[in-house]
């Protein structure tokens, strides 16, 4: 049978939409990668600077004290420094932004490598301590400012992430909508073409003569056999854009997962890496005593913890996709120390601010122990921001009427009636300085509603601390 120029404009249209809703789909993604490469790199420079800071700090509480031992170690911890120092100057040369970023922090970094080797290569036996302590300070001061600058940068790629994922979805709604519109008017069109050779074929049938041979059928069976073949046609052309569609769709959600892993995983491995690094040097000291030998083996068993909490994270974004996620009874007293375990860990300098009170009680809560524990640790490491280091975080796990609630009080900086109704929302942060991703509470609260629960959040004005409830709600018959 030839096909029509109307059929062939209307198989055409078919094929090219799909292709253009696919192109876009491929070209928001791409973009979205770049973002996310940028995201990551800024991270890794990040904990990067965040190490040398450290063996700086220890460098310079070393050369301040009285002990000669731990004036000797202070050479080490600078060694420590100028190699991490170097390791980052070489990872500047496969970064993804701009030659002038490259170029202002790597003279940055440079200046700082050339005072830390300066610095080294004195002779401690004739320089001052306190002398090399004051330079060390001066050198974290200019460390301090590449760090701001790689965390202005951080945010910067995460805000350029934040807007290829919003223009991807709306370039590619707005091509499905077209594509779906333009299916519609061609079906539309062809349903009248056929009823209108329908009419034409019921009046050639009425009008015919008594002594016409009656060839009617053979004639009505051909109409009947381009219909089903045209229609067969449009629903198979129908489903595979249908099927191509559904597949785009699916791995630009894929996608925009991955800008929640980064800030996922964030937690569980600061807690591990700070766990690490404690018990190398437990390790390094020389022989291990029972105590120290038990400390050690509680930090293994915290980072074993966080590592495969790190893995079910990465099966719960899997999981969102396949909605396979199953509760179950869990100890509400026990998953607060672990919790506050963590973040001890990723904060240690707000550790002494958290205290569990109440954990003379049993409370069994019901639901996925995973997400509990991811929303917990968020709210905790947002109240170790909003509170001083003489601060108070008070965790607790109480059953109101038939709801088991985790909270969270702190005596920090409080919020407004206004920020509150904006927690919420995603990258939107309130941290000073403008630091955060903002998606902490975003997804904490996408965790509560999954599991039929609410987050809440509570504070009678800005300084007058805060407290956050996540009510999690008993299933029917339980004691």
């Amino acid at each position: 049978m030839m096909i029509g120029g109307r059929q062939l404009f209307a198989l055409s249209l078919l094929i090219l939409l799909p292709l253009c809703v696919a192109a876009l789909t491929a070209m928001g993604l791409w973009r979205l990668d770049l973002s996310l490469r940028g995201v990551s790199e800024e991270y890794d420079e990040l904990r990067a600077l965040q190490l040398i800071d450290r063996d700086l700090s220890a460098a310079a509480l070393a050369l301040a004290s009285d002990d000669p031992k731990l004036i000797l170690s202070a050479k080490d911890y600078l060694k420590s420094s100028e190699a991490a120092l170097v390791h980052y100057l070489a990872t500047q040369f496969d970064d993804v932004a701009g030659a002038e970023h490259q170029a202002v922090e790597s003279s940055r970094a440079s200046d700082i490598l050339r005072q830390l080797q300066e610095l080294r290569s004195e002779d401690g036996s004739k320089s001052d301590p306190d002398a090399q302590s004051a330079r060390v300070i001066r050198i974290r001061d200019d460390l301090n400012a590449l760090h701001l600058a790689a965390d202005s940068e951080v945010t910067s790629a995460l805000r350029t992430a934040g807007i290829a994922r919003r223009s991807t979805l709306w370039w590619v709604l707005a091509a499905s909508l077209c594509s779906t519109a333009a299916c519609i008017l061609i079906i539309a069109s062809s349903l009248r073409a056929v009823n209108r050779r329908l009419r034409d074929l019921h009046q050639k049938l009425a009008s015919r003569t008594p002594g016409e041979p009656a060839k009617t059928p053979k004639d009505i069976g051909s109409v009947v056999t381009q219909i089903e073949e045209l229609n067969s046609r449009m629903i198979e052309d129908l489903e595979e854009s249908g099927r191509e569609l559904l597949r785009r769709e699916r791995m630009v959600g894929i996608g925009l997962l991955a800008a929640d892993v980064a800030h996922e995983i964030n937690n569980p491995m600061n807690a591990m890496l700070g766990l690490s690094e404690l018990g190398l040097r437990t390790v390094q000291q020389g022989p291990i005593d029972e105590a120290a030998r038990g400390e050690l083996q509680e930090s293994l068993r915290v980072v074993r913890r966080e590592a495969l909490r790190c893995k079910a994270i990465v099966e719960r974004l899997m999981a969102m996709v396949r909605s396979d996620r199953k509760p179950g009874w869990f100890d509400a007293t026990r998953l607060i120390h672990e919790s506050v375990q963590v973040a001890q860990a990723a904060r240690p300098d707000r550790a002494s601010c958290f205290v569990v009170t109440g954990d003379n009680l049993s409370v069994r809560g019901f639901g996925p122990a995973n997400d509990v524990r991811q929303i917990l640790l968020t709210l905790l490491i947002n109240a170790a921001d909003a509170v001083g280091p003489d601060g108070r975080i008070e965790v607790d796990a109480t059953t109101v009427e038939r709801e088991v609630w985790l909270r969270v009080r702190d005596n920090g900086r409080g919020f407004t009636e206004e920020m509150r109704r904006n927690f919420f929302t995603p990258f939107r942060s309130y941290r000073e300085g403008g630091e955060g991703t903002g998606l902490g509470l975003s997804i904490a609260q996408a965790l509560a509603e999954g599991m039929g629960a609410s987050l809440r959040a509570f504070s009678e004005g800005p300084g007058l601390g805060s407290m956050f409830v996540l009510a999690i709600p008993l299933p029917e018959g339980a004691a």
